[in-house]
């Protein structure tokens, strides 16, 4: 049975999304782990079908105040948005509740998520 974890790997082996920026890549690779929180990314699965507004809502609540590490970078999310830095704080993308929204629906309408 395949879980989760391992279908999030595949698509990072994969890396199916040559067209896109390598910025954006890192984004659509972080949206995809979910929220830092136990059941976040099936709750934010289950709110897709809601009003843009409240789909909003839904994910700044999930992802709340926070963040985590990957290698070379950070990211964190708070009520302004989520941001990737990279190298040592030299380099920032914010991304507004909007733009994450957009991008996960994109996701989930190529079942990517």
């Amino acid at each position: 049975m395949t879980t989760l974890d391992n279908q999030i790997s595949i698509y990072e082996l994969l890396d199916c999304e040559d067209t896109f920026s390598d910025e954006r890549k890192k984004f659509r690779r972080a949206l995809r782990r979910g929220p830092n929180v136990e059941g976040g990314k099936c709750r934010i699965l289950e709110h897709s079908n809601q009003n843009k507004q409240d789909f909003i809502d839904s994910i700044k609540k999930e992802y709340g105040i926070g963040g985590s590490s990957f290698e070379n970078g950070f990211i964190h999310f708070d009520n302004k948005g989520f941001c990737i830095t990279e190298n040592h704080f030299t380099l920032e993308k914010k991304y507004s509740w909007t733009e994450v929204a957009n991008e996960i629906l994109n996701l989930i309408s190529t079942n990517s998520y």
